[in-house]
């Protein structure tokens, strides 16, 4: 039996975080056939449930670290979870499982994360010391890699690879359909095109409310689509939805979906819509996987990191300058006139995306057969 910890933001209803651990899961079991895998989550039982794995509050230290003491490998995995601009104890969290995961024998790896910013003192000052003698280290862009060179974590050089959701298929196209006509947009070939919004709603959220209202609007008026509202995280985000609704002019033309969705239904819906506007991360990658255009609302470097590996930048972003509503449009209106162009650089870089993400997990059954780090 190889027994593999997984860390990470699970649990919580994010279809972006579900998706890479789902992901990460059939990788890993994929390449560990005798696997057991423990998962260290905010809300045990909803992993439980979704995945079917076994999972420990995040807060039970005694049974992570039971759990780490029989464990062939420990994964810090998806997401950016290295980071202190939200807190920095989050980021003295994480840090903490890599010095636990040490002292238990366990061999660590950071596995596919965004890493940064990291500002504070007391990270600043952990890093170093808490992420020592790593198996192995993956990231998902070069600003992560560059990021750990500055925080003195230099024992092991990084792997840029991509985020694992990549590695994600999405459900059968019937279901996807079948919740396109649950929730009114149709999806059959005949039926009008949609373009999917995805707010995240946390901060600034008035800013991101009208911007987004602008762009239901837009796709209304001069594409004559059907403005689809997603909340990636559920319910968080069914607010944010409601407030983009309220704020633009043809309301009435907008839909909210209301289903909770899986990872794999999403990327169903996502594959079928004309275009994606995201200000979530993970909805942008679902666009991508599926050969769909998108464009990002940036409210992280992680967004504007992303796009640009696939040669774009920025519609907007929620802590741009005044004025930047009237340059919405005028950038939406280039995404939509090279819409073709970019859909057929989405067809080999969505590939070479998926052959990055499988990387990942070839660099944990390495770490595992080759006893890395015991």
């Amino acid at each position: 039996m190889t027994s593999v910890v997984v860390s990470g933001y699970y649990g919580f209803g994010n279809t972006g975080d579900e998706a890479m651990l789902e992901a990460t899961l059939e990788g890993l079991g994929r390449r560990l056939p005798d696997l057991r895998a423990t998962v260290v989550s905010g809300r045990p039982g909803a992993v439980r449930a979704a995945h079917g794995v076994e999972a420990i509050a995040q807060l039970d230290v005694r049974g992570v670290w039971r759990a780490l003491r029989r464990a062939d490998l420990f994964l810090s995995g998806g997401g950016t979870l290295l980071q202190d601009a939200t807190s920095w104890r989050n980021l003295a969290y994480h840090l903490a499982l890599f010095a636990l995961a040490r002292r238990a024998g366990a061999p660590s790896m950071i596995f596919a994360q965004g890493v940064g910013p990291v500002t504070s003192w007391i990270g600043r000052t952990m890093a170093p010391w808490s992420l020592r003698g790593l198996a192995a280290i993956t990231v998902r862009d070069e600003a992560s890699a560059r990021a750990l060179v500055e925080l003195k974590v230099t024992d092991r050089p990084p792997e840029v690879t991509a985020d694992p959701a990549f590695a994600l298929s999405p459900c059968p196209p019937e279901r996807a359909e079948a919740v396109l006509r649950a929730a009114g947009v149709g999806g059959g070939s005949g039926s009008r095109p949609f373009v999917l919004l995805a707010p995240r709603g946390l901060w600034n959220r008035e800013y991101e409310a009208d911007l987004l209202a602008v762009v239901g609007d837009w796709a209304v008026d001069e594409l004559e689509a059907t403005p689809l509202l997603a909340p990636m995280q559920f319910p968080n985000d069914l607010t944010a939805c409601d407030m983009i609704v309220a704020r633009m002019r043809r309301p009435g033309a907008a839909v909210v979906l209301g289903e909770r969705l899986n990872p794999r239904e999403m990327m169903g819906v996502v594959g079928r819509a004309a275009l994606v506007v995201g200000t979530r991360l993970h909805a942008l990658i679902f666009g991508v996987a599926a050969g769909v255009p998108v464009a990002g609302v940036e409210y992280d470097p992680k967004v504007a990191f992303f796009l640009a590996r696939l040669g774009e930048k920025p519609v907007a972003s929620i802590v741009g300058p005044a004025g930047a509503i009237e340059d919405l449009r005028r950038r939406l209106r280039e995404v939509w006139a090279g819409r073709a162009e970019l859909r057929s650089r989405l067809v080999g870089l969505a590939a070479e995306q998926r052959r990055l993400a499988e990387r990942n997990f070839d660099v944990a059954a390495s770490v595992v057969r080759g006893g890395a780090g015991r």
